[in-house]
């Protein structure tokens, strides 16, 4: 009997033993169970979370982008005028450049037919202003016309023919100096009157660059106003005298425009010649930004003169038809011919 209740007694703590133990290993499995499930739903609150977060943010950064494109539209409407101004750059920039020019000049300047070496022939040319030098080859004759190269120290007295010994002078004055040695007053006075010449050709190159952006501003707001306003009486929506009034005005709003980057662009440049490339280099952006956005108007109104043309009303003017498409021929025919220049 007692082996019996031994072996009794034994099963039963045996059976509490393993009940105990699955309990506990259920309880565990079903603790795990509700962690996990916990941990996946706040994941998918996370994820969602994050998904709209993003989505926001990307419908933001696209309607950012749309108003900002609008604005750009509003504010660089023709791209005409730094096209031109980085024309006009360039221009610069190859004329400061000493590689580009004949040397002649330069060599036997003030020397009575001796030769100076290259290197010295190219301090002499950098005596002159750079705001003279930078208008190029034929403004630098221009503005040096009646002037020699003056020695400091007269050759004959042992002066040498190197750029620190000399400056372009008057030559009358030059002459009557014969052999002496230039005072302090008159270097002083020389270097006035190239600074003078060199006022003077930055007006001038200021002015011509000017003119041209406004020619160009002006002929390319032209054509995009007959085609914008054009339209609009096509469709009855302005009156033919609001149409030409509007125009006029686009015109010459564009003119001014265009005088004015042209104009301001080159002064501070031809002003300060280190300039160059900084300025050159902030126009690149801007003229694709023009391009795209003038780009951008072309396609609404050429969608717009295709509807018209479809419609069954005829066109009114037909004046109009053929003066817009001689001025787009004409225009074409021009913007091909600058892009050719600024590319040569």
């Amino acid at each position: 009997m007692t082996q019996v209740a031994n072996g009794v007694r034994d099963a039963v703590t045996w059976s509490a033993e393993k009940a105990q133990a699955g309990a506990a290993h259920f309880v565990s499995s079903a603790k795990d169970a509700a962690t996990w499930s916990a941990e996946r739903a706040r994941g998918g609150v996370e994820h969602v979370t994050g998904g709209t977060r993003d989505a926001f943010i990307w419908v933001g950064g696209k309607v950012q982008v749309k108003a900002s494109f609008q604005k750009m539209q509003g504010v660089i409407r023709d791209p005409t005028p730094f096209w031109e101004t980085y024309g006009h750059l360039s221009r610069f920039s190859r004329n400061l450049d000493w590689k580009d020019l004949d040397p002649t000049k330069y060599l036997y300047a003030g020397t009575r037919g001796e030769p100076r070496d290259l290197a010295g022939a190219k301090r002499v040319w950098e005596t002159i202003p750079d705001r003279i030098r930078v208008a190029g080859p034929d403004a630098t004759t221009n503005a040096l016309e009646g002037m020699d190269w003056s020695h400091v120290k007269a050759y004959s007295q042992g002066g040498s023919n190197s750029a620190s010994n000399g400056i372009f002078e008057n030559a009358s004055l030059n002459r009557a100096r014969g052999s002496d040695r230039m005072t302090a007053t008159e270097l002083e006075a020389a270097q006035r009157v190239l600074n003078g010449n060199a006022l003077r050709a930055t007006l001038l190159e200021t002015t011509r660059c000017a003119l041209k952006g406004a020619s160009v501003a002006a002929a390319m707001a032209a054509v995009v106003a007959v085609l914008e306003y054009g339209l609009l009486y096509q469709k009855g929506e302005i009156t033919e005298g609001g149409m030409y009034r509007a125009i006029v005005k686009s015109v010459v709003t564009a003119g001014i425009s265009g005088a004015a980057v042209s104009g301001l662009l080159a002064a501070m440049a031809i002003a300060f010649p280190p300039l160059i490339p900084v300025v050159a280099f902030l126009c690149v952006p801007t003229i694709v930004i023009g391009f795209a956005v003038l780009g951008s108007r072309l396609a609404v109104l050429g969608k717009g003169w295709h509807q018209v043309y479809l419609s069954e009303q005829p066109l009114k003017p037909l004046a109009l038809q053929y003066w817009l498409a001689e001025q787009v021929t004409a225009t074409g025919s021009y913007a091909g011919r600058l892009v050719k220049r600024n590319l040569d």
